[in-house]
């Protein structure tokens, strides 16, 4: 009887841990705004999925307590993605890739995202730092890199304001300055 009851509570045990756990996992969303500009670009655009060269592959920290967010998809994907939405809302023609070169596109973008850190502190503020690194190809031969970097600080209500709405409106607020900036080199 004793190995079924140390079998039953380990099985409970793994179970609250599972549920605990799942609360820190952050379902990274988006929305795309369309406010980074219109317009279009002249020429077509293969984009590639980013990599994620992040040294820190949680997301962030709850400062009161020390654990952890973890992402709900990857955060390569979600980047990347975000930026395809938002160029094709510009009135860009781009087709998404997950890997590989050579689309027979005029332009190539790639990538690497190498920060995205969030912080939760006290469930009353929130920090976000967002660092990345866009390439554009034009012909196999690197036309231009940018590097962008975001921080947002934000106030929040408790039980009202959640991770993945900070951690999305960060990346609209990046992504509409990201197009802003690409447009004029994709043309």
């Amino acid at each position: 009887m004793s190995r079924r009851l140390t079998l039953l509570l380990a099985c409970l045990s793994a179970c609250l841990l599972a549920a605990c756990s799942a609360n820190l996992i952050v379902p990274l969303e988006y929305h795309a705004t369309g406010g980074g500009g219109r317009g279009g670009c002249d020429h077509t655009i293969a984009l590639v999925t980013m990599r994620d060269v992040r040294t820190e592959k949680a997301l962030g920290i709850k400062i009161d307590d020390g654990a952890y967010f973890e992402p709900g998809r990857p955060v390569s994907d979600w980047v990347s993605r975000a930026l395809y939405d938002e160029l094709k809302l510009a009135g860009c023609q781009v087709e998404y890739h997950d890997t590989g070169a050579g689309f027979g596109t005029y332009y190539e973008i790639s990538g690497e995202i190498e920060k995205l850190w969030f912080e939760e502190r006290y469930k009353t503020k929130y920090n976000v730092a967002l660092r990345f690194v866009i390439l554009i190809h034009q012909d196999g031969t690197l036309k231009e890199r940018k590097e962008f970097t975001y921080a947002k600080e934000r106030l929040a209500t408790p039980g009202l304001t959640t991770p993945a709405e900070v951690m999305e409106e960060t990346l609209q607020e990046a992504m509409q300055d990201v197009v802003a900036k690409l447009l004029p080199a994709l043309r």
